[in-house]
């Protein structure tokens, strides 16, 4: 009989252990590769959605229409905020000229 070095006759050739092996080698790649497209669709969901509110805001020209407009947007109403809040404390700073110029 001839030797076959064909990648599925070495498996069906191999001992209990090295199969078990094998398998589990493949499932923890198949794992993997799906962790890395899912995480990749989302980041490309979360940098489109991103870009959308960053021309969504270029187009306000007071901070109150930039809440207005990314409104329960997520992350981009947390920097609108986080700006606003920013504001309010810097509201008191004695001889701030170079601050806000809104």
């Amino acid at each position: 009989m001839p030797v076959s070095f064909s990648p599925w006759d070495m498996f069906l050739n191999a001992g209990p252990v090295v199969r078990s092996v094998i398998m589990l080698l493949t499932l923890a790649s198949l794992l993997t590769w799906i962790t890395f497209l899912a995480k990749s669709a989302e980041l490309f969901n979360v940098r489109r959605k991103l870009h959308h509110a960053e021309k969504t805001l270029e187009g306000a020209h007071t901070l109150d229409m930039g809440e207005d407009y990314v409104r329960n947007t997520g992350l981009p109403y947390t920097l609108v905020m986080a700006a606003r809040t920013e504001r309010e404390r810097s509201q008191d700073i004695p001889c701030d000229s170079e601050g806000l110029k809104e």
